[in-house]
């Protein structure tokens, strides 16, 4: 697939997105990891950082983690995410499900 679409940057943002960044540094690509759990390990995420994988994360939690795994820097940018997508009718017994 990056022989087709020739990208400069690979940006990925699920916890098996390393082999992926792996193989576009390897391969001179810049690479952005856009990590939104606490899915990947430790080691996983040091990895990331030697190799150049850029590091954002969805909150300062998560950016948390990620420097104190990696002692390495990490920006957040928080989802984009429109606020009435996520309203709700209130229900009679007062519960929410959230998935």
């Amino acid at each position: 697939m990056i022989e087709i679409l020739k990208p400069q940057v690979v940006w990925c943002n699920c916890f098996l997105s390393l082999p992926l960044l792996l193989e576009a540094r390897a391969r001179g690509l810049g690479a952005l990891w856009y990590i939104h759990d606490s899915r990947p390990s430790e080691a996983d995420l040091r990895r990331a950082n030697e190799t150049g994988i850029l590091l954002l994360a969805v909150s300062h939690f998560i950016a948390a983690r990620i420097r104190r795994a990696t002692g390495g820097s990490c920006e957040v940018v928080y989802p984009l995410i429109r606020e009435q997508d996520y309203l709700t009718e209130r229900e009679p017994e007062g519960f929410v499900t959230l998935i």
